[in-house]
């Protein structure tokens, strides 16, 4: 066998091992490549992949160098290389090889998506814009992208233009009519004090906030301008948001407000509400179901209110499944842009409901104001 066809099975056998997680096997394999045949490019590019784990960045570096002076022809050993450079917080030179990378192969809307963080961390937002663009131009249905193009237009002071770059083929022309009850829940929301409804501890257990949620203003301001008491809210968590919407019920002699969630958070935080009851559980198990439409005596209700799980299939679930058995006039869904998982859902939302459906974000951007565009939907059903 020839030192060629030697170096060829070192290079297939150090393959191997790292996809079974031997990363020393596989970076031996690679070196040995390596002396038997010295341009083999793919051999250094793959060993720079594999230091980066143990912390050899410099070793790392130093071989997606060698790689693209054998082979600079190739887009992805810049790329690669502009990846590790940006870990460094070398932007300048991460900046330098995207660019080299989109010279070769002007069509990787990963490449662009990468520049354009780099230029945002150098401050320049107008080359990072046109390349994040560029990006969901190629891609437009990655959510990654739109919301990296969304973060350097909120970084320039647009909001209403930030929320909109996460749309991609939304096919609704929202209702004047439902813009302007969005405008005046969240008027009259703003009016309302909070100052109890915190939101409290965060999910990694360590961070407290100790204000209400932005959105808790909207959600108060829905339930007095649309003078709703009868809701259902799936994910409680701590009870901030529900505590929000009972802030201002007009009646409370005939409210029934009722929350679940599959964990019980302070359990002593609403006992002292008795028109707020609590339900433990799987919001789509039969046990639940049964239990919630016993609650409101099977009787349509004013308000569902999903912020569950953020994942496509469980929320589609409650949404069908309460819908049907509840006819609220409205359904409210938070975090409808965070993930691509929750804007598919919110994508079939709206193909199904065309202009009774909005992200509020894109008329009251202060709804939901955080850089990660999250969304905040509303669904008007009856």
């Amino acid at each position: 066998m020839s030192n060629q066809e030697l170096a060829h099975s070192y290079y297939k056998l150090a393959g191997t091992q790292k996809e079974l997680g031997n990363l020393d096997e596989a970076i031996i394999h690679l070196t040995k490549a390596i002396e038997l045949k010295p341009d083999l490019s793919w051999a250094y590019n793959n060993l720079g992949q594999i230091l980066v784990s143990p912390g050899k960045l410099e070793e790392a570096i130093a071989n997606y160098r060698q790689a693209i002076e054998i082979e600079a022809g190739l887009p992805w050993f810049h790329e690669h290389l502009g990846n590790l450079l940006r870990q460094q917080g070398k932007w300048n030179e991460a900046v330098n090889s995207y660019r080299r990378a989109i010279k070769i192969n002007p069509e990787s809307a990963e490449v662009y998506d990468s520049l354009g963080v780099a230029l945002q961390e150098q401050g320049n937002l107008s080359e990072a814009f046109n390349s994040h663009l560029q990006a969901t131009k190629i891609k437009p249905e990655n959510l990654k992208f739109r919301k990296n193009l969304a973060s350097v237009l909120t970084k320039q002071g647009k909001q209403e233009e930030s929320a909109i770059a996460c749309r991609y083929d939304l096919p609704n022309q929202p209702s004047t009519a439902l813009k302007e009850l969005v405008k005046q829940a969240w008027i009259v929301g703003n009016q309302i004090d909070l100052s109890e409804c915190t939101y409290g501890v965060w999910h990694d257990g360590k961070t407290v906030f100790t204000t209400p949620s932005s959105y808790y203003y909207f959600l108060a301001g829905m339930v007095r301008v649309n003078r709703l008491s009868k809701i259902l809210e799936i994910g409680t968590y701590r009870g901030g948001s529900i505590l929000a919407m009972h802030r201002d019920l007009e009646d409370k002699s005939v409210a029934k407000l009722v929350t679940i969630d599959i964990n019980l958070f302070e359990p002593e935080r609403l006992k002292s509400f008795p028109e707020i009851e609590r339900i433990e559980g799987d919001s789509a198990s039969a046990e639940v179901i049964s239990e919630v439409v016993k609650k409101f005596e099977g009787e349509p209700i004013d308000l569902i209110y999903i912020d569950g799980d953020h994942k496509y299939e469980s929320t589609m679930a409650a949404y069908s499944i309460y819908t049907t058995l509840l006819k609220p006039k409205f359904v409210i869904f938070d975090d409808i842009t965070l993930n691509d998982s929750m804007f598919r859902m919110w994508r079939d939302i709206l193909k199904t409901h065309g202009d009774r459906v909005l992200n509020t974000v894109e008329v009251e951007p202060g709804i939901r104001p955080e850089s990660t565009n999250p969304g905040f939907g509303i669904s008007q059903v009856r």
